[in-house]
């Protein structure tokens, strides 16, 4: 679907298949917050378009990985991690949105110019494409999926708990799912989507608890702020070499542990550093969340 609606606005021009990745990416990372997901999904059906331009194996599965990568950092979902951001610094999920948007604008205008340079750097071919309906054509078909994009929020707005928001918001999807036949989630449909999105769940928190652990013997020990203090007395009291120590120590926990316990970790450990030296609490832990969520793409790991 979302590379239906992406297509009709690229149409048959030059790194016309570049362009849709990249915008692909964005709709579809939004809602699902998962970089490995998004990867897979778009990747399965633009890879043969991208192969056909001209990008090579290594580009165009770069390509594919950082456009992924992006749903990770894009409202409303942002993975778990948004939600524990906000749990951090004791302000609103409507807040840790609007402190992620200027940054996924410029993350996903970043790889618009690097398509851009790609495609005049290696000559990349143009790539028929048939649409078969126009875009208005799509948004008046489908434009119910798009209420999983701000269901979440709308219901945050309301007052609502960020577990029932997300609780509400499923079930206005579900029965969005039935105003047309082709999309229509019966009983058994309703009951696979809730299997695995359990089983999914079951990683991250078991992940999570883990991490858990960690953090409180690092807050009852002392230890994040004798660690803070390292930081800092290594980096002679420099902001710009605080900031690079700390996203080498994120950087370096994330090839271990997921996004999410990445960041939980280092928020206790490496927060502190920066926050010392007069950073914004927010900008910290949104500095942190951006490096935790790089290590998906940082070998050797590399989700």
């Amino acid at each position: 679907l979302f590379i239906d609606f992406s297509m009709p606005l690229m149409g048959n021009k030059p790194n016309g298949a570049g362009r849709t990745v990249v915008l692909s990416s964005f709709l579809l990372g939004g809602p699902s917050g998962s970089g490995v997901a998004t990867t897979v999904t778009i990747g399965a059906v633009a890879y043969p378009m991208l192969a056909r331009a001209g990008y090579g194996k290594e580009a165009a599965g770069g390509l594919l990985a950082a456009g992924g990568l992006g749903a990770i950092i894009s409202p409303p979902v942002l993975g778990a991690a948004a939600f524990l951001i906000a749990e951090f610094l004791k302000i609103s999920y409507l807040d840790v949105l609007l402190m992620a948007t200027v940054p996924t604008f410029l993350y996903y205008m970043s790889l618009f110019m690097m398509v851009e340079i790609d495609a005049r750097k290696f000559g990349m071919r143009d790539v028929a494409a048939r649409t078969e309906q126009t875009l208005a054509e799509l948004t008046r078909r489908y434009w119910f999926h798009f209420g999983s994009l701000v269901s979440i929020v709308v219901f945050m707005l309301l007052g609502f708990s960020p577990m029932m928001s997300v609780f509400y918001s499923t079930i206005v999807t579900w029965l969005a799912s039935f105003l047309r036949r082709d999309t229509a989630m019966g009983v058994r449909k309703l009951v696979t989507a809730l299997k695995d999105g359990s089983g999914q769940m079951l990683n991250v928190a078991a992940t999570c608890a883990a991490a858990g652990i960690i953090v409180g013997v690092v807050a009852k020990t002392g230890l994040g702020l004798k660690f803070s203090a390292i930081v800092i007395a290594y980096a002679g009291g420099s902001v710009a070499l605080t900031a690079l120590y700390t996203a080498l120590i994120v950087w370096i926990i994330g090839l271990a542990v997921p996004v999410t316990a990445s960041y939980i970790i280092c928020a206790v450990i490496a927060a502190p550093a920066l926050t010392k030296l007069g950073v914004p609490d927010f900008a910290a832990h949104m500095f942190i969340f951006y490096y935790a969520v790089l290590s998906e793409v940082s070998p050797p790991t590399a989700l």
